[in-house]
């Protein structure tokens, strides 16, 4: 994940006002970002589990989206543009 994007998610977090609903939608963010990284930067087994967790889950995956907050299509969308970006 590039810094821009980290900064990004960071500062969606952190603009979530501290209530009991909006700390479990920073709890949320934070499986998806911890996912995110873990597909980009974690050793090759971690890679490919947060892989087909992103890209292939369609139970957990857009429930943990649905509860940070996320749009779990777009998201996948975006990340999949990265993986293409990477590939090329």
């Amino acid at each position: 994940m590039t810094l821009a994007a980290r900064c990004t998610m960071y500062q969606a977090i952190q603009n979530i006002p501290a209530s009991e609903s909006a700390t479990e939608t920073r709890l949320w963010l934070a499986v998806v970002t911890a996912a995110v990284e873990e597909w980009m930067h974690g050793p090759l087994r971690m890679r490919r589990e947060a892989a087909m967790y992103l890209f292939e889950d369609q139970r957990d995956f857009p429930d943990v989206c649905a509860r940070a907050g996320l749009d779990a299509s777009l998201l996948r969308m975006k990340l999949t543009r990265v993986r293409a970006r990477a590939a090329a």
